[in-house]
């Protein structure tokens, strides 16, 4: 066998995005307590935090209250799509919503 070739177990660490290495380990037990500790943690402004978490309940409430880690692609996708059919939202709160979940 190759020297070049890994074992996957071996690079899980490099498989992570560049943005999540060097991150503390969270203290919260709650999801969007989670949310709140990591925006902190990042200095991101108190309005944003408010908007980001009020989405992600948003999302998290439209899809009868499952855990974003059991959704995926899709079920971002039906919550833009409704935000945009029913609620008919500006597209730039469409964008802000978009990028709370993508924090999420």
């Amino acid at each position: 066998m190759s020297s070049a070739v890994v074992d996957l177990s071996q690079r899980r660490g490099e498989l992570r995005p560049p943005r999540a290495r060097g991150l503390p380990p969270l203290r919260a037990v709650r999801l969007l307590d989670q949310l709140r500790e990591r925006i902190r943690y990042l200095h991101y402004s108190r309005s944003t935090e408010d908007i980001y978490v009020y989405w992600c309940r948003a999302f998290i409430r439209f899809h009868g209250l499952r855990h974003p880690r059991e959704m995926g692609g899709t079920e971002v996708e039906a919550f833009l799509t409704w935000l945009a059919d029913e609620r008919q939202v500006a597209s730039a709160t469409h964008k802000q919503t978009l990028s709370a979940l993508l924090f999420l």
